[in-house]
């Protein structure tokens, strides 16, 4: 029905599925743009293919799809930078929206890299790249840049995504971001934080993590749409 639905709307061309390993097959054949994938798929569930597509670098807009939702498929979901995430039943037309949304976030994205981005901003304030924390701001800015609501639930969900790929806990990464950015704040420049931040530190004090997380995704939005 899905796929009748998508190529009457004369937007797609569809090529079907119907297992893990016909998946990988179709994407290594046509490298398409957008996949629509369900976790319930037979013999290789989705969520491993989905693994194993992130390994290959696989740069598709990722719709998951499950009449099935849990805390733990949503953090994988976060953790594999599952672009949508869209529980069944659902409208098609909501669907196809997204879809149309996506192609024209994909085109900013290639003018405005959101990882070069995060890199950029990073360098500006003065935090090195020998920081421990600071691959772990650069991993929670893009989990964060792709679903905002995870800002009310960095202890919860992005310290231990990132933890999750790091191989390491979310109480390392917790503490391994306040260092760098406490190194950071003091030996950075004023004007470049002030720019940023200005109205976090205006008594004088650097920024939490999570406020420091948040303003970053915010000049991330703007840098992506500038």
């Amino acid at each position: 029905m899905l796929r009748d639905a998508m190529e009457e709307t004369g937007l797609f061309t569809v090529e079907l599925a119907c297992n893990g390993h016909e998946v990988l097959e179709r994407i290594h054949a046509h490298e398409p743009e957008l996949l629509v994938l369900d976790p319930a798929l037979p013999g290789t569930d989705g969520i491993r293919v989905l693994r194993q597509l992130r390994r290959e670098g696989c740069a598709s807009e990722i719709f998951l799809i499950s009449a099935f939702v849990s805390d733990h498929m949503l953090a994988e979901a976060t953790e594999l930078r599952v672009d949508y995430f869209l529980p069944k039943p659902f409208a098609f037309e909501a669907l196809f929206d997204r879809m149309r949304g996506a192609a024209a976030q994909s085109a900013r994205s290639a003018l405005h890299p959101p990882s070069l981005l995060v890199t950029s901003i990073l360098h500006e304030l003065g935090m090195s790249p020998g920081l421990k924390g600071y691959g772990y701001i650069h991993d929670a800015a893009l989990l964060a840049l792709d679903d905002p609501s995870l800002l009310h639930a960095v202890t919860k969900v992005i310290y231990p995504c990132v933890a999750r790929r790091n191989g390491t806990t979310a109480f390392c990464v917790e503490r391994a971001i306040r260092h760098a950015i406490e190194i950071t704040w003091e030996r950075g420049s004023r004007d470049v934080w002030d720019r940023y931040f200005g109205h976090l530190c205006a008594d004088g004090g650097k920024p939490a993590n999570g406020m420091f997380l948040a303003e970053l995704v915010e000049a991330l939005k703007y840098e992506k749409l500038g």
